[in-house]
């Protein structure tokens, strides 16, 4: 009785050191299977980021915000699906079905090539209905990608929604964009519902076929009953893992879209790209444009045979019109993108063969529109020079004539400026943008139309103390306004592409 006892106690503390070492071998294979996952996902998004950013000003013309967006949600998750699916569970599943498949052509050759030739059978519907999540999918990720552009465009036009009263328009479009994305959902649910039954056919078929043909083989005692049993609890055993491979590649076809299409873009080489031999820019005397012409894809050239140069020291004007090419001037100039034809040089090196960052720390930019982020006045000065002290910054602040506004508001440099500057008026934003890049203390600064929310007299006296400030640094004014003609060395008048004349 002890002794059964003490067999009895050992089976069981076996028993249980079995559970807890598969316990323990589960969490730590599902710890490492998570860690390896979420590694895979930052590196996939990081390394999106960095290809969307280099070629947004191509993407973003072909393409809505919130569509590229999407991709930093729906297709991520989609691959990490995919690797999740074929590094585990596939595996598994495919491993079972052949192991079992070895035990049941052991058992009998004949009847496991009856159900190998069953199962194809259903094949072909399961690869068409894949092809059919696929196209839901697909469909699914663009319907996504719209309606995240309704709620950007939204918040963004928030003062014309309200004063339009478009909201009702907008909601209605939100809802409809939902509306296809759960249609979509219902139908995939559906149509993946189709592939349990069609398994269950396949494994049907397949065992009234062994059931068929063993009635008269029992009969003539060529096969025995023990034979047939092993035989079907074997082929019980394949069904579970048949069905969850159909399933799997069910989930696969529904996240393959979303593959293709981050592999597209992150697969895309950026614009323009790195010369072999780069190096380091600095800019010493001049930047000249000879007989430059760019165009964007097909379309008309934007800028056609323009030359113009740059010293060092000069203030420059760049007159024309909206839409005239001033933009892509500039876009050019910052090696944002290469020329058709002619060529682009600093200190008489070919900007190609420049390291495109060390290229742009010579430019400190002043936009048109203030591009203001959603952090206090201090971080949206600061981040013309992330190295810079508190001291700088209020220093950068008083030439830009904003400290006193700064110092007279809740909280002061701590403010938090709200989404694009939205606490802001244009007047103080422009002033903030202007500190951001005289902090940068660039030898270069771009003013591009970046005094055209500030009052005429305030404009002038900004501009007198810009010029003061940059007795040292190159300025190219980007301008439609004939004000900007006062204190300039050089004058160039764009006209749809071309210099028309230059002037003093």
């Amino acid at each position: 009785m002890v002794h059964n006892t003490n067999e009895i106690g050992n089976i069981l503390l076996l028993l249980f050191l079995i559970f807890l070492a598969q316990t323990v071998i589960d969490f730590i294979q599902g710890y490492f299977q998570l860690k390896t996952l979420n590694s895979i996902s930052i590196e996939l998004k990081d390394r999106l980021f960095t290809s969307l950013i280099a070629q947004y000003s191509r993407v973003n013309s072909k393409q809505q915000i919130g569509e590229i967006l999407s991709r930093f949600n729906i297709d991520v998750s989609n691959l990490i699906t995919i690797i999740d699916v074929f590094s585990m569970a596939m595996i598994k599943q495919i491993l079972s079905v052949i192991s079992i498949l070895v035990v049941l052509f052991y058992l009998n050759v004949k009847f496991t090539l009856i159900i190998l030739v069953a199962y194809p059978l259903f094949i072909l519907p399961l690869i068409k209905t894949g092809q059919y999540v696929r196209k839901l999918s697909r469909q699914y990720m663009q319907d996504y990608g719209k309606i995240s552009n309704v709620l950007y465009e939204a918040f963004y036009g928030y003062l014309i929604l309200i004063t339009y009263n478009l909201v009702p328009h907008f909601r209605e479009k939100y809802k409809s964009g939902n509306q296809r994305m759960a249609q979509n959902t219902l139908k995939g649910s559906m149509v993946s519902k189709v592939i349990g039954p069609l398994n269950d056919l396949a494994s049907f078929a397949g065992l009234a076929l062994v059931l068929y043909f063993s009635i008269t083989l029992i009969k003539t005692g060529n096969l025995s009953v023990g034979s047939l049993v092993a035989f079907l609890a074997a082929l019980l055993k394949i069904y579970q893992p048949a069905k969850n491979i159909f399933m799997l590649h069910n989930s696969i076809q529904t996240s393959m879209p979303g593959y293709q299409r981050l592999n597209s873009m992150i697969g895309s080489k950026a614009e323009p790209t790195e010369h072999s031999s780069v190096l380091t820019a600095e800019f010493g005397h001049s930047i000249k444009f000879t007989n430059v012409s760019f165009a964007y894809g097909e379309s008309k050239p934007v800028l056609n045979n323009v030359s113009i140069e740059i010293n060092k020291g000069e203030k420059v004007a760049i007159i024309g019109k909206s839409g005239s090419g001033k933009s892509t001037l500039i876009t050019l100039l910052l090696g944002l993108a290469d020329p058709q034809s002619g060529i682009i040089t600093l200190d008489g090196t070919d900007y190609q063969k420049l390291e495109k960052q060390s290229l742009r720390s010579q430019f400190a930019y002043i936009t048109q529109e203030p591009i203001i982020f959603n952090d206090s006045i201090l971080y949206n000065i600061q981040i013309g020079d992330l190295k810079c002290s508190k001291e700088e910054v209020t220093e950068a602040s008083k030439k830009a004539q904003i400290h006193s506004f700064i110092m007279s508001i809740h909280d002061g440099y701590s403010a938090i400026v709200g989404d694009r500057g939205t606490a802001l008026s244009g007047g103080e934003k422009q002033r903030i943008t202007i500190a951001r890049a005289l902090l940068r203390n660039a030898p270069i600064i771009i003013f591009d139309e970046a005094t055209s929310n500030l009052d005429h007299e305030t404009e002038s006296d900004l501009k007198k103390e810009v010029y003061n400030l940059s007795k040292d640094k190159t300025l190219i004014i980007i301008s439609h306004r004939v004000s900007t003609y006062d204190g300039v060395d050089k004058i160039y008048r764009i006209i749809d592409g071309r210099i028309e004349n230059k002037g003093i």
